[in-house]
């Protein structure tokens, strides 16, 4: 073996965690199955879900139950949201400009009912019990990352190939069959088109659809103890459904590979799962003007199965002639375990009589304690859960929001700010921003609620992790718009 390949081979092993197969369950599954939104009704997005500390309103059966129990009539609410995504993208390094996408669909944020009733004990002036569905995430979005830099994603099957995990099904073996790799017969130490060029540039383009979310059936019963204490147990079932779609692309366009034309590897996603979790909640009214509240949840318990697929289109040339080669991955299937982390809130808000009202609420995740339960593959488990407690970290969340009545008319506003679940934050703000407005018009027996909700994140994205060769970075500005339309009754 040569000087190069004891180097390559040297920095594989040094760098393994870098080269786990893609198709295996890692932070970013944890992260995404973790961090929710809590879009509820539109009175709730329109004060930035700051309503915790008040509640009298369905949307607190996901964050803190108590506040059912300051509903004195039933109720019944259904909400349809309607979503906007619109984001920017750049590669950093290498001199490209910006991408721009689009992309909307429509979802329900909100269904559920809840019903009053009395209590014989006299202390209790009622004891409420809410059903109904909250949607906590939304996946739906269309991503393209485009750009000019060195390197390939063949680097990284040709690492894979020549690491422990040898020639896989699903990356390393199939690009192997598409005929991207060639290999040295004296040593069986595989190679590409690419250790002829290794300071080649050349075009590269990833579209990423993504849809599905993950809604949350859920149960709650609230008691209000002397219109002083309001106490809240609900009980949650989370219904996972994530489709994701990537197609990436590489092209020569300049010729500076000899054998190599292009390439695309299509990568097929399908999870399905369903969870359990607790939450305690409490409200205490200090005066007729202040109220405070906190809640706390354990840990979502998922049962998460995923079922995926690959395929490769290799084209090259040979003896001046062109080929194309293809190969597809069998079907996937895993199962595995998650366990979210613990979340805890806390708020205060301030009643002006009937004019209206002030909120704020902080939410605590420690993101860092999500853990993944693999059936087998020990050591698989190990280095992911050690990636999620080394790259995630805890974070806050600021919702702070208010509303004004003038008649039947209601008049609100709300900003969030989250912080970077991460603990490398690098080139990522101090704070993600989400800001709302909102609409209501309230009547006796009917209401009808109208919100609008802004959110923008910064992202880091790698299509893919090589050990050896440039890195690929891709810098995403995302921004959602999210119209809630509430529509509700009371009985």
């Amino acid at each position: 073996m040569n000087l190069k390949h004891s180097s390559i081979l040297c920095s594989i092993f040094f760098l393994m965690g870098c080269l786990i197969p893609l198709s295996a369950q890692n932070l970013n599954d944890a992260l995404r199955y973790s961090q929710y939104d809590y879009f509820g009704t539109a009175r709730s997005a329109a004060v930035a879900g700051s309503l915790g500390p008040l509640g009298a309103d369905f949307s607190v059966i996901s964050t803190n139950p108590a506040g059912i129990a300051w509903m004195r009539r039933s109720q019944f609410v259904i909400t349809p949201m309607f979503n906007l995504y619109t984001g920017n993208t750049q590669l950093t390094n290498g001199n490209n400009s910006e991408i721009s996408e689009t992309a909307s669909s429509l979802s329900l944020a909100s269904l559920g009912l809840v019903f009053s009733g009395t209590s014989r004990n006299p202390n209790w002036v009622n004891v409420n019990f809410a059903m109904g569905f909250n949607r906590l995430a939304d996946f739906n979005r269309e991503t393209v990352y485009r750009g000019m830099s060195q390197g390939s994603i063949v680097n990284r099957f040709t690492e894979l190939a020549n690491s422990d995990f040898g020639l896989d099904e699903f990356e390393s073996g199939l690009a192997n069959d598409a005929g991207a790799f060639l290999i040295d017969n004296g040593t069986g130490f595989y190679f590409s088109d690419f250790d002829d060029a290794p300071g080649a540039v050349i075009e590269r383009e990833q579209t990423i659809t993504t849809s599905g979310g993950v809604n949350e059936l859920s149960f709650a019963v609230s008691g209000n103890y002397d219109n002083r204490l309001l106490i809240g147990l609900g009980l949650g079932l989370p219904f996972v459904n994530y489709l994701e779609q990537k197609s990436y692309f590489e092209s020569d366009v300049n010729n500076e590979v000899p054998a190599f034309e292009d390439l695309q590897y299509d990568e097929n996603l399908t999870t399905t799962g369903i969870g359990f979790n607790a939450k305690l909640g409490i409200i205490y009214r200090v005066n007729q003007m202040v109220r405070v509240g906190a809640a706390i949840h354990t840990p979502t318990w998922f049962n998460l199965e995923d079922n995926f697929s690959t395929s490769m289109l290799y084209s090259y040339s040979e003896g001046g002639q062109g080929n194309i080669g293809s190969a597809s991955s069998p079907d996937g299937n895993f199962s595995y375990k998650l366990a979210t982390p613990w979340r805890m809130s806390g708020g205060v808000g301030f009643i002006f009589g009937r004019n209206g009202f002030i909120s704020g609420e902080l939410e605590w995740v420690n993101f860092a304690n999500n853990k993944l339960g693999f059936s087998s593959f020990s050591e698989d488990e190990d280095i992911a859960n050690r990636d999620i407690s080394e790259e995630l970290a805890s974070s806050i969340n600021l919702k702070v929001g208010g509303e004004y009545a003038f008649r039947q008319f209601r008049f609100r506003g709300g900003v969030s700010l989250r912080q970077p679940p991460y603990s490398n934050t690098d080139g990522l703000p101090a704070f993600n921003t989400q800001l709302s407005l909102g609409l209501g018009y309230s009547m006796e027996s009917f209401f009808l609620d109208l919100a609008a909700r802004r959110s923008m994140t910064e992202e880091i994205y790698r299509p893919y992790l090589t050990a050896t060769y440039p890195e690929q970075v891709f810098n995403n500005t995302t921004n959602y718009t999210r119209i809630l339309l509430t529509l509700g009754f009371r009985f």
